[in-house]
């Protein structure tokens, strides 16, 4: 049993010393920091196509709502604010979703769905408002409807371990060849 332990520590020494032998080669430190800098570019990309079409559904959502001037009008309208969600509920995305705010519209639509059942409807010749049993919080959170960061917020701590990571390597690499300098 400590043999096989044993040997897979060899294993894995040696394993971290023929990978810290590569980071000795003259190529090695540009190409590493050449990578992590395309890899850090492509990830702020998506994050702003991400905020691009979040922000662009919000803004068709205000928009959408807020067509009537005062309360009032909001009652008459609200059939057509409410035929709008659904639609964008039941909307397929296209050819070119990636760059599409189509599944942010449909995370909003369906959250108006579940805020509009929950909504009490004044009588007809009524001079009262639209209420509501729950607040509109529990349906628009950020974080159920996929546009909070989410795991995005994990990138700057990785990029910090593998800095540090490829750090240490050099170390062990620079010791080694020390050591086996005569």
């Amino acid at each position: 049993m400590l043999t096989e332990i044993s040997s897979i520590g060899l294993l894995v020494r040696n394993s971290i010393l023929q990978l810290a032998e590569l980071l000795r080669d003259d190529w090695t430190p540009g190409a590493v920091s050449l990578v992590l800098l395309v890899l850090a570019l492509l990830c702020g990309f998506l994050i702003l196509i991400q905020r691009r079409k979040r922000t662009k559904a919000l803004r068709w959502a205000v928009r959408t709502v807020s067509t009537a001037p005062d309360r009032k009008a909001f009652v008459a309208q609200i059939a057509d604010v409410h035929r709008a969600f659904t639609q964008a509920r039941d909307a397929k995305p296209g050819l070119l979703g990636f760059f599409r705010d189509t599944e942010y519209k449909r995370a909003l639509g369906v959250a108006w769905g579940e805020y509009h059942e929950t909504m009490v409807f004044p009588e007809a010749d009524s001079n009262d408002v639209v209420r509501n049993s729950l607040r509109p919080s529990t349906f628009f959170d950020p974080e159920d409807l996929g546009f909070a960061i989410a795991w995005w917020r994990i990138l700057p701590g990785l990029f910090v371990s593998i800095g540090l990571l490829l750090t240490f390597l050099g170390l062990i690499a620079a010791l080694t060849a020390i050591v086996r300098c005569p």
